[in-house]
């Protein structure tokens, strides 16, 4: 058996969207500071850390170490993407919305092929979530990987290492009461 190593890499970040009670998003848009509270727990719609497709790499190394892949996530010319739309309207709940972006590896990870066996981008799927809070006045959205399959089967990762760059928030008031 070889080992095949999988790193994501560039920019990402944590990324949830949660529901608030009147008395929260009070809480919330009363504070300048929001990355100083626990956003990060407001998170009953969506929660995942990844990397944004827009502005990360992919590498693919093979059992030698040599470097078979480094691109640009978007320039992949083969179809690997599942992607996946999580819509969420504050018609009638409060919504926030944080975005703590990050540099670094978002991803590594290692598959085993047989030895006769090469690495087949077509094999590989990147779970691409596209996560977007409309109000009929404003919509926001942002797009993380959040998982790395290979033939169907979660590739586990083994190991990250990001730095924090910067932190974004927006609240979404309930539109009818």
């Amino acid at each position: 058996m070889k080992k095949i190593e999988i790193k994501l890499y560039g920019y990402g970040g944590e990324l949830t969207a949660g529901t608030l009670s009147d008395e929260q998003y009070e809480e919330f848009v009363d504070n300048e500071d929001i990355q100083s509270l626990d956003w990060y727990e407001i998170d009953d719609l969506f929660h995942a850390h990844g990397c944004s497709p827009s502005g990360s790499k992919i590498q693919v190394i093979d059992s030698d170490g040599k470097v078979i892949y480094d691109d640009d996530i978007y320039e992949l010319e083969y179809d690997v993407y599942d992607y996946k739309e999580c819509y969420f309207t504050s018609e009638d709940t409060n919504i926030m919305l944080c975005y703590h972006s990050e540099k670094g590896v978002f991803f590594d990870g290692v598959i085993e092929l047989d030895d006769n066996e090469e690495f087949d981008f077509d094999n590989l799927t990147l779970l691409l979530n596209d996560v977007i809070v409309n109000d009929n006045d404003d919509e926001v959205g942002y797009e993380v990987i959040s998982m790395v399959t290979y033939k169907g089967e979660e590739v586990d990762n083994l190991g990250e290492g990001t730095n924090g760059k910067s932190f974004d928030s927006h609240l979404f008031r309930r539109m009818n009461d």
